[in-house]
């Protein structure tokens, strides 16, 4: 009998195509699965009776967005067996493409860059090596024989924040349609957010993650680590870097809701305490100016991008992320905090005027 700890009806003894798996890879039949994931995707460490551990991810969403994303990581798969690796990356051991399954090395001493917890602050040498490590992906040269995905990524959704579906509209939590009441009323941000997906079209395709975020780089052993390819494809490498800066100064802004001298005895709805909000988050983001320059620093050391407005597209990408994790955020909420409309409207800044933003944001170039 397997022991399952937190795992609910995703993962249980008839999961044939996972038990499979692990007995294909030489694993053998687990005796514990811990859940380690549960977003996006559930993802578990297996143990077996002689102590080894794989880690497991099984992929959900429906059937042609999970298919799609098992597909674009077993691109990358592919190319790295073809042309080797450009990054550190868990080594793939086995996957069971129609239960959706995939099993990788199971890096014990991991830690994901900046942790869980938003006070602790990355360290320069962790973002240089990962500026170092999105300027070797970019400058990947995947072999020719090896097609990778090569349609545009589908955020921002520019269409869907004119109209909003019905279907989404009736997902929506509270927090979510007021955010979606002011996005459709911006009509500046509407025009800035479609420039954007222009000037994607027009850019130098190359390989790209697609879904950076703080907690897809391990550090193991002192060595960065990149995982989840699920976005992986051919597409705009500016996307990245404004992605890892975008969510360096999220994290930056997640410590002033957590600062009692600036939250505490306010009256959060009205303009007095959004400025408070505002300059707190200025003093936040000045402070990771070492982090995201030593990031950009390595970044552009690595690699040279001909493009002249690469750095201005990166600042808004990073504008952007602040905006789509200020979604992600309204998904939990009834109502639409002031401290989120601040992140918003720090966003919304870098996106309509990313040329007067870099150096807030350090990006260089």
């Amino acid at each position: 009998m397997v022991a399952i700890r937190s795992a609910g009806e995703h993962y249980s003894d008839s999961d044939s195509g996972a038990r499979s798996l692990l007995e294909d890879i030489g694993f053998g039949v687990p005796v514990e699965l811990t859940l380690t994931g549960k977003g996006r995707n559930y993802s578990y460490v297996a143990v077996n009776a002689a102590e080894d551990r794989v880690f497991v991810k099984r992929i959900s969403g429906g059937s042609q967005e999970g298919e799609a994303r098992l597909c674009r990581m077993l691109d990358f798969h592919r190319a790295e067996r073809a042309a080797g690796s450009p990054v550190r990356t868990p080594v793939l051991l086995g996957v069971a493409e129609e239960a959706g399954v995939i099993a990788y090395e199971w890096l014990g001493a991991a830690e994901a860059v900046g942790g869980s917890d938003a006070e602790v602050r990355i360290s320069e040498k962790v973002a240089g090596s990962c500026g170092e490590a999105l300027a070797s992906l970019h400058s990947w040269n995947i072999p020719r024989e090896i097609q990778v995905d090569t349609s545009r990524p589908p955020l921002p959704p520019v269409d869907r924040l004119k109209v909003l579906p019905v279907s989404m509209y009736a997902e929506s939590s509270g927090a979510e349609l007021q955010l979606f009441g002011l996005l459709q009323r911006d009509d500046k941000l509407l025009a800035a957010l479609t420039g954007l997906r222009r000037g994607e079209e027009l850019a130098a395709a190359a390989p790209i993650h697609g879904d950076v975020r703080l907690d897809q780089f391990l550090v193991v052993n002192g060595t960065v680590h990149i995982i989840d390819w699920e976005e992986f494809r051919s597409g705009d490498p500016a996307r990245d870097v404004g992605a890892f800066v975008g969510d360096v100064i999220f994290r930056a802004l997640l410590r002033i809701f957590e600062d009692a001298d600036v939250v505490e005895g306010a009256d959060r709805s009205g303009e007095p305490f959004r400025r408070r909000i505002l300059e707190a988050g200025e003093r936040e983001v000045e402070a990771e100016a070492p982090v995201l320059a030593s990031f950009w620093d390595a970044y552009f050391s690595a690699r040279s991008p001909h493009d002249r407005e690469f750095s201005r597209r990166a600042v808004a990408y990073a504008g952007w992320h602040l905006i789509d994790r200020v979604v992600a955020s309204a998904q939990k909420s009834v109502h639409l905090p002031a401290t989120l409309r601040a992140v918003m409207g720090i966003g919304r800044s870098a996106l309509l005027a990313p040329h007067v933003h870099g150096r807030v944001f350090g990006v260089g170039g």
